[in-house]
């Protein structure tokens, strides 16, 4: 069994590492990759709610990131003439969202894989043990405590809804 401050470190150390990597490294990445998996077999999550939670999330960076091909500058690779505007597609904007994938992916496949793999509260205690202010784990405790009650309200209303 890992200590959970272990598990802490590696993951924020880790994450850290991974946000740093310059785009179009794609060698890095799948170091990095590896690093990942072999990662979450020591932390021994639950499969197959890790893979659910992972592409559940994973959705809200790929939505957000679905514009950055458009806004890069660079080669022009493609155009979308579209009478109002003329959208371009660049080769940095493709590698700069190439990037944020790849990097959004990587952090949530580790955060996922501590977060399924440990209980939330060890995971709290073990942010106070790495002298983490008191008062941002309380606050981190009452946004994960009150997302469940927004999450039941939403399920109300839907329920109303229907």
């Amino acid at each position: 069994l890992i200590d959970i401050r272990v598990k802490l470190i590696a993951t924020v150390v880790t994450i850290f590492f991974i946000v740093s990597v310059p785009k179009s490294s794609y060698v890095i990445f799948c170091s990095y990759f590896l690093l990942c998996i072999i990662t979450a077999l020591i932390f021994k999550p639950d499969f197959i709610k890790f893979i659910k939670r992972l592409f559940r999330l994973y959705l809200i960076p790929f939505f957000l990131s679905v514009f950055i091909p458009f806004a890069g500058r660079g080669k022009v690779l493609y155009e979308i003439n579209l009478n109002i505007i003329t959208v371009q597609i660049t080769d940095n904007g493709l590698a700069t969202f190439y990037s944020v994938l790849i990097k959004s992916f990587l952090s949530l496949f580790l955060l996922c894989a501590l977060i399924v793999s440990t209980d939330e509260r060890e995971i709290f205690w073990g942010l106070r043990k790495l002298y983490v202010p008191k008062i941002v784990v309380s606050i981190i405790f009452l946004m994960y405590r009150y997302l469940f009650l927004f999450k039941d309200e939403f399920e109300i209303g839907k329920r109303a809804v229907n």
